[in-house]
């Protein structure tokens, strides 16, 4: 799904934070961010630094794995915790953290 689709359905869906994502971000450039203090991570194409929620995420520092990489097994398979994909709570929290797609 396009990224401005996914804006607008967000805004139809009654999202009222104001999500600003039109950078494109290169897989060498998010790879650097690969620390707890400074983790970005690809989900499905998009690129969010979850720089500030990786002392909140209540899997510890299971979410570490992901940082400076594509993320998208790791979000949808939770291979160290429930082997379930994230549910509809960790996706909306997820929005807030949201820069842009890859390049």
């Amino acid at each position: 799904m396009k990224l401005y689709s996914l804006l607008s359905l967000l805004f139809l869906a009654g999202c009222t934070q104001p999500i600003i994502a039109n950078e494109s971000y290169s897989l060498a450039e998010i790879s650097l961010h690969n620390t707890s203090s400074d983790c970005w991570i690809i989900i499905n194409n998009s690129v969010y630094d979850i720089t500030e929620y990786v002392s909140m995420h209540p899997g510890g520092g299971s979410i570490l794995q992901g940082c400076g990489t594509n993320s998208t097994i790791l979000f949808e398979t939770r291979p160290s915790g429930s082997n379930t994909p994230h549910s509809t709570n960790a996706r909306n929290t997820l929005i807030n953290y949201l820069l842009g797609e890859v390049e």
